[in-house]
């Protein structure tokens, strides 16, 4: 009798799902966070779910580093990360004696080797909130990703109102209308809409330990907005 899992599909390519991924990756909990909420999983195949671990390694990281100079790294995440470091000498080469986070501009300056694996798990994250909420993939091939430190809503705001000029489904649309919903107090809640007459069009809030804030913004890849 085939498993209960092969009746679903990969919510990220559409291929036969043969296991659970974990939305955020399991690696951005500390343990007792894991003991205490209820994680997020979607239908995956192995391919899409076990060819991520070195972008989750980068992405733990990045979100540590915000964390940490925001003062809002708990002793056990931060611990996790420093262990991380230290059994990826690559990543941590990357980061030693670059200024990776500007307070002034509230952006997060990722280094350029490895922002396309963070910007890989952003993606998968958000692919992965939009088939658990409207049960359908996310086709679009490339997502507008915009990544800011502290939890500044003004500024986000103010970037969908500046976006509404020229992508249309944002026209009634501000930081405070979207749907939110909290995975756990002050470690990961995301807010979302997406477009009524445009297929693959929605935009996305994702707030990370209260302090790294990245807005996704989804159009379809043949869209003329």
């Amino acid at each position: 009798m085939p498993n209960s899992l092969n009746r679903e599909i990969c919510c990220y390519c559409g291929a036969l799902a043969e296991t659970k991924d974990h939305i955020p990756p399991q690696s951005f909990f500390t343990p007792d966070e894991k003991k205490s909420i209820q994680l997020i999983t979607v239908p995956s195949c192995f391919n899409c779910n076990n060819s991520a671990s070195a972008s989750d390694e980068a992405f733990k990281v990045i979100s540590g580093l915000c964390a940490a100079r925001l003062n809002k790294c708990s002793p056990d995440y931060a611990k996790s990360v420093r262990k991380t470091l230290l059994e990826n000498n690559k990543l941590k080469s990357l980061l030693v004696n670059a200024e990776n986070i500007n307070e002034h501009e509230k952006k997060i300056l990722i280094p350029t080797k490895i922002k396309e694996n963070f910007n890989s798990v952003i993606e998968r994250i958000v692919r992965a909130l939009y088939y658990k909420e409207y049960g359908s993939i996310l086709s679009v091939k490339n997502l507008s990703v915009d990544i800011l430190i502290g939890f500044d809503i003004e500024h986000t705001a103010s970037l969908i109102k500046n976006k509404n000029t020229v992508i249309s489904f944002l026209k009634n649309i501000n930081f405070y209308s979207l749907k939110r919903k909290i995975v756990q107090e002050n470690v990961f809640e995301y807010r979302y809409s997406i477009a009524k007459d445009a297929i693959d069009a929605s935009i996305w809030c994702l707030l990370f330990r209260n302090c790294l804030l990245v807005t996704c913004i989804s159009l379809p890849d043949s869209a003329g907005f």
